[in-house]
């Protein structure tokens, strides 16, 4: 009788590290989705600019308003390629103000509530994505 060992692990870590990337850009775009819909919206301007990046990953987004001529763009690199993290998110100035309210206005959250309120869903997609890896 012979018995033949055979070392699968770097089959099993990259599999495993693709159900990882996919659950994480499935829920990128979920909470994209779930801020833009939360998103309070004069020109557009703020909810068009809302997007999602990767830890360690470059990303550009170019975004205008609904009506009128202002416009922008976002991009870089945000975290390390170590680190399994994803960000929403939006450079326009005023986005804190409508977040988190000012003195005058009221607060108007679309970020925190996009991610907060749906640890479940992100749940599942992990959930889901994994049970698919292990078969």
């Amino acid at each position: 009788m012979e018995i033949r060992l055979e070392d699968n692990s770097d089959e099993v870590n990259k599999a495993l590290e693709q159900a990882v990337e996919k659950s994480l850009e499935e829920c990128d775009l979920l909470a994209e989705g779930y801020a833009k819909t939360l998103c309070q919206v004069d020109t557009g301007l703020l909810r068009n600019s809302v997007t999602h990046a990767r830890s360690g990953a470059s990303f550009q987004h170019d975004y205008k308003a609904d009506r009128g001529d202002a416009q922008g763009s976002v991009g870089g690199t945000i975290g390390s390629e170590d680190e399994k993290a994803m960000y929403i998110g939006t450079n326009v100035e005023y986005a804190p103000y409508v977040e988190m309210g000012t003195i005058k206005t009221a607060k108007h959250p679309f970020l925190q509530p996009a991610v907060e309120d749906h640890a479940d869903t992100y749940q599942a997609v992990f959930e889901k994505n994994l049970k698919e890896f292990l078969g």
